[in-house]
């Protein structure tokens, strides 16, 4: 009896084998026949079974099932734009990944009774389908997933040797969306590695970084690395400027300002930077009463802006910031003017303050021509007109600010 039963149960698990096998036939018969539907019905008890699930094949025809799936469900008419398979628009969700996923299960089995050159193929060809899914994904803000997508996309080329820089780029940007920020990271440096918007790629760690307190840390020697790299970047050095501005650490921002100046001197950008924030310190050293240390840090900053001048005459950012600096100056002596009782001192302190504003009168002007829509150089022209008299352009730019 128990030689019987040992023998039922013998055939029964050979029945079992025998019937998961046929499933895989069955799904590779239904894929060839475009019964897709099916094929993926039968394909998947295959790929669990304990004796089929470890045959390199199984795998192999549930990868050819979904890129199928994937494929067709796009698939239309031509002459009526109808989709020749319907039934296969809601089956096309994941189709992509598990077809990725079913290759590289296959090429990581091995088979002799497969050619393992077509599975490396159908596997290598399906990162182009993974990068359009990520730009689905992207476009209805599925940011994790499309992140996954040109993730996955970057990584099957790769093992290829084969480097898709706008596929790791763009997993990073969409990990960042995503608020992954070490996934973000890690595609975003795979970019910097291969020197490909190796600038841009660190504005936008650095932006990535510079919204939480928490990640001050990173943030900083993110900096400092793009800063040692790209020293003359107007961008990464604007963050830093940013950085030392809030903090009032002027000192340390000119330092590394005055080297880069030194090793490019004609470099407009690197000098209005440095303007920049001498303008700043002279106003942060006046409001603390030091007036001779203001003195200094303003006759620096207006050096800095006239040779940004010089240099683009055309600029705007020379010309307002100069214009700009006068123009401040000015109105914080008329303030300071209007504090003296003595008449004459009275008198000689507003003269000064008016000559001042004049001078801001041709640069801001010249900004006004470049630019004729930025508010703030009109309504500091509408102010200078007023003060010297200048009715015919007082009214014309009052005019200008009120349409």
């Amino acid at each position: 009896m128990r030689r019987l039963l040992v023998c039922v149960l013998f055939c029964g698990s050979a029945a079992m084998i025998h019937a998961q096998g046929a499933k895989v036939l069955n799904a590779y018969n239904y894929m060839n026949d475009n019964e897709l539907i099916k094929a993926k019905a039968e394909i998947e008890p295959a790929t669990t079974n304990e004796k089929t699930m470890a045959d390199a094949k199984t795998w192999y025809f549930r990868g050819l099932i979904y890129e199928n799936i994937y494929k067709n469900s796009f698939a239309k008419n031509e002459k009526t734009d109808e989709a020749l398979f319907p039934e296969l628009e809601a089956e096309r969700e994941g189709a992509v990944i598990t077809s990725i996923e079913s290759y590289e299960k296959a090429i990581a089995l091995g088979s002799k009774k497969i050619n393992m050159a077509e599975v490396k193929q159908h596997h290598a060809e399906m990162s182009k389908w993974a990068y359009q899914e990520g730009v689905n994904y992207y476009n209805q803000k599925k940011y994790t997933d499309a992140a996954n997508m040109f993730a996955k996309c970057y990584d099957v080329k790769l093992k290829y040797e084969t480097i898709d820089n706008e596929a790791a780029y763009n997993a990073g940007l969409a990990y960042k969306l995503a608020g992954d920020k070490a996934q973000a990271e890690k595609y975003l440096r795979m970019c910097i590695a291969n020197e490909f918007k190796a600038e841009q790629v660190y504005l936008d760690i650095l932006h990535m970084y510079g919204q939480d307190e928490a990640d001050a840390d990173k943030y900083k020697a993110t900096l400092a690395e793009a800063r040692e790299k790209y020293p003359n970047n107007q961008d990464i050095i604007q963050e830093e400027i940013n950085i030392y501005l809030g903090a009032k650490e002027y000192d340390k921002a000119l330092t590394n300002l005055n080297k880069a100046i030194e090793l490019d001197p004609k470099n407009k950008q690197l000098v209005y930077a440095r303007g920049i924030i001498l303008d700043n310190q002279q106003a942060t050293l006046r409001g603390e009463g030091k007036t001779d240390e203001a003195n200094v840090a303003y006759k620096k900053a207006e050096a800095d802006y006239k040779s940004v001048v010089a240099l683009d005459p055309e600029g705007f950012d020379g010309n307002y910031s100069l214009g700009a600096l006068y123009y401040n100056r000015g109105a914080e002596m008329l303030n300071d003017a209007n504090n003296i009782l003595d008449d004459a001192k009275y008198k000689a302190a507003k003269e000064e303050a008016e000559t001042e504003l004049k001078a801001a009168l041709p640069f801001l002007e010249k900004a006004h021509a470049i630019d004729p829509t930025d508010i703030q150089t009109m309504s500091s022209l509408k102010v200078i007109y007023a003060r010297t008299n200048q009715m015919d352009k007082f009214d014309a730019i009052k005019e200008k600010l009120e349409n």
